[in-house]
């Protein structure tokens, strides 16, 4: 009936319409107290652009806490690196990056400050954002990066190296590329994420 609709959401409508509401209702429960109210049988149309409203201002509050987790996440890492930078300074050493313990180490060591594998393919920008921002605080060379970044995709590898030369393997600008390119959003995903998108207020 309301598309979209969440129990939160028919709740607020039933109370909106005035109707006695119970803890006890089902999602069924509260359409067909609403379908059964006098407003609805009299004006359908008022009671849907009321239901659409409560819906969309309920997405409008959920894709702001969204946003917020991801600033919070942000600010997460930037004050592990920060406490991680401000390690190497106290202890005042260079990772030596000459024999395959020390490589090991960073890709550890990186994997630890870096956020998740994205599961949505808009999320790559910010995977790479903070991988980026871990080399800076480990003071990775460009030798070691791709070698690195490889190892954190693991299996995923598999299928971008099918894609590269071999001198390409030595360039990280040119794995993350060709990443991008692999996992990019389709036309059928940017649809998708349009249909779901809510105006906001302002």
């Amino acid at each position: 009936m309301f598309k979209g609709a969440k129990k939160e959401d028919l709740r607020r409508i039933a109370s909106e319409l005035e109707l006695c509401v119970s803890d006890k209702l089902t999602v069924l429960d509260f359409m067909d107290l609403i379908k059964n109210c006098d407003r609805y049988k009299n004006d359908p149309d008022s009671v849907h652009e009321l239901a659409n409203l409560i819906i969309e201002e309920r997405k409008y509050v959920e894709s702001q806490q969204l946003e917020l987790e991801k600033i919070r996440e942000k600010s997460k890492l930037d004050l592990e690196i920060a406490r991680i930078q401000a390690n190497d300074k106290d202890n005042n050493t260079e990772v030596n990056c000459n024999d395959s313990s020390s490589v090991d180490s960073l890709i550890k060591s990186t994997r630890t400050i870096t956020v998740k594998f994205p599961d949505k393919p808009e999320g790559w920008s910010f995977f790479f954002l903070s991988l980026e921002r871990a080399f800076a605080a480990k003071r990775v060379t460009d030798k070691f990066k791709p070698e690195i970044l490889l190892n954190l995709l693991g299996e995923k590898a598999a299928n971008i190296i099918i894609y590269l030369k071999d001198e390409d393997l030595k360039n990280y600008d040119k794995i993350k590329s060709i990443i991008l390119q692999e996992f990019e959003p389709t036309p059928q995903s940017c649809l998708e994420n349009f249909k779901k998108a809510t105006r906001q207020n302002c």
